[in-house]
């Protein structure tokens, strides 16, 4: 029993119940919402119904274009990171656009370190 209890496997409910978390959350954000999202875009996508664009596929050069793009077409844009996810967005955007949004409060911090943030319409 013990041995079990080391390995975690009792604590995997708490720690998946971030991805249930999240799609709560996303599912009440507009049907033509995107969200942007590494780690929880499958589940967001599934869970949720809602287009996610992972940030990984996002190249630096293209993102504000593509924020850009999206609004042009009335659709709202989310960020949806992990605590662990936030500084690597940071760096990977920040000489392109201005991220200071980051700095602020989220919207909404969801179970295990979920972020969610809507992302100012306008992108310097």
């Amino acid at each position: 029993w013990g041995g079990w209890q080391a390995r975690g496997a009792f604590s995997v409910q708490k720690e998946e119940a971030r991805y249930l978390a999240a799609a709560r959350f996303a599912a009440a954000l507009p049907e033509n919402a995107v969200i942007l999202a590494n780690q929880h875009s499958g589940s967001l996508r599934y869970y949720a119904h809602r287009d996610t664009l992972r940030i990984e596929w996002l190249a630096p050069d293209v993102y504000a274009e593509a924020l850009s793009f999206l609004r042009a077409k009335g659709r709202p844009v989310f960020a949806v990171l992990d605590e662990a996810e936030r500084e690597p967005f940071k760096a990977r955007y920040r000489d392109v656009a201005d991220i200071s949004w980051l700095d602020r409060p989220p919207a909404l911090t969801a179970a295990g370190g979920v972020y969610f943030y809507e992302v100012p319409f306008i992108i310097e």
